[in-house]
């Protein structure tokens, strides 16, 4: 079983990589269908989709051989579809999207087998607004990242410092941690750790405008010296 799960995993995962060419992805997607149908067939060939053939309204149980090319049709589309769909969003993603939309409204235009995938793909104009729109949304993906990692850094900065100090996260005093501590079944944003963040916002303002007082009482003794000076004069 789980040579099945790595091969149909592999054949899932398999995506067209950022400068690969269609072709090349064409041929590697070949190659790791093959290996998967090689494991989950007798054959070799189609995997068996009998529940999916079954609602077909052509279906015929006492039909074997028409019950096999209806599975192969099947196995088909299946794979055109996942073919399709790992094809690079940047470049066919308007495509795909566009498939959808069709699909959505009842009119089926998606491409049934592998040589006709490619064939929609190798045909059709990348559209530069949706490669901008991906690009915007990687980007923003990436700042999003990085500002939880600044996040994480410092709490996990500011509970090292609480941990050198031997204070309880959650009431702030000394002598015991916060999984022994009586207060520890309070809200978290409610712990110590995190009023002191409040406290530092609040108080920042009332020392900047203390700093500026003491500034401004220098520049007043300062009028004052240069005025003695100017009468001395």
């Amino acid at each position: 079983m789980a040579i099945i799960y790595e091969a149909l995993l592999t054949v899932v995962q398999t995506r067209q990589k950022e400068h690969e060419s269609l072709q090349d992805y064409t041929k590697r997607f070949r190659v790791v269908q093959e290996v998967f149908e090689s494991h989950v067939s007798d054959s070799g060939g189609p995997i068996n989709l009998k529940k999916i053939i079954k609602k077909m309204t052509s279906y015929d149980e006492s039909n074997t051989k028409k019950i096999e090319e209806q599975n192969k049709t099947a196995n088909d589309q299946l794979m055109a579809y996942i073919y399709l769909a790992n094809a690079n969003r940047s470049k066919y993603g308007g495509l795909f999207k566009g498939l959808n939309t069709q699909y959505s409204l009842g009119n089926n235009q998606f491409p049934k087998t592998i040589n006709e995938a490619s064939d929609v793909l190798s045909s059709y104009k990348p559209d530069n607004s949706y490669k901008n729109k991906d690009d915007q949304d990687k980007s923003d993906k990436k700042k999003e990242k990085t500002n939880k990692e600044k996040e994480m850094d410092s709490e996990e900065l500011k509970l090292s410092f609480a941990q050198m100090e031997g204070r309880c996260y959650c009431c702030g005093q000394k002598g015991h941690y916060s999984h022994k501590c009586r207060q520890r079944d309070k809200p978290k944003e409610e712990w110590a750790i995190h009023q002191s963040d409040a406290q530092e916002a609040e108080d920042k303002p009332e020392a900047q405008q203390h700093v500026q007082l003491e500034q401004d009482s220098e520049d007043k003794a300062e009028g004052h010296k240069f005025t003695a000076r100017l009468i001395q004069i």
